[in-house]
């Protein structure tokens, strides 16, 4: 409410700014240069504040085109369902993701599962190293294949 009074202080203040300096300097009367004065303010403030408006919307629907676009590029390659030919398709959330094979042009749908897992944290750990080292690894080994070939 308070702008608004600030606002009608601000117009009614200017409008008789105008209707003086026409009245003294150019002998036109006051009444008519006040309320032109005020008509032209309010016309003004209108065709304004439409422009803005009409600017902020064309701004906010070219922002919306740009986000859909990019919602566009996110896709991923599926395999058909019939022939296994893989294709590249874009994924959206808002539409059914449907799509003729390149190949076999049969009609395929694509079911998306979304699955929510708990964040986890990896264990504080070493990374792993060897603490010892088999120095008779072939004789072992020569040992174990031996034994295996003795067996059969």
């Amino acid at each position: 409410m308070l702008l608004i009074l600030k606002s009608l202080a601000v117009v009614l203040s200017i409008s008789t700014a105008l209707g003086l300096i026409a009245h003294y300097l150019f002998g036109i009367t006051f009444l008519g240069v006040f309320l032109t004065g005020i008509i032209i303010q309010f016309l003004g403030s209108y065709f304004l504040n439409t422009w803005i408006e009409s600017r902020e919307r064309k701004v906010a629907a070219d922002r919306e085109e740009e986000i859909i676009k990019e919602f566009n590029k996110q896709g991923t390659t599926v395999s058909c369902a019939y022939c296994g030919e893989p294709n590249f398709i874009p994924i959206r959330t808002d539409l059914p993701n449907d799509f003729k094979c390149g190949k076999c042009e049969e009609e395929n749908a694509v079911y998306i599962s979304i699955t929510a897992a708990q964040r986890t944290n990896p264990l504080q750990s070493s990374p792993l190293e060897v603490l010892s080292y088999n120095t008779q690894l072939e004789a072992a080994r020569d040992k174990v294949l031996g034994e295996e070939d003795g067996q059969e």
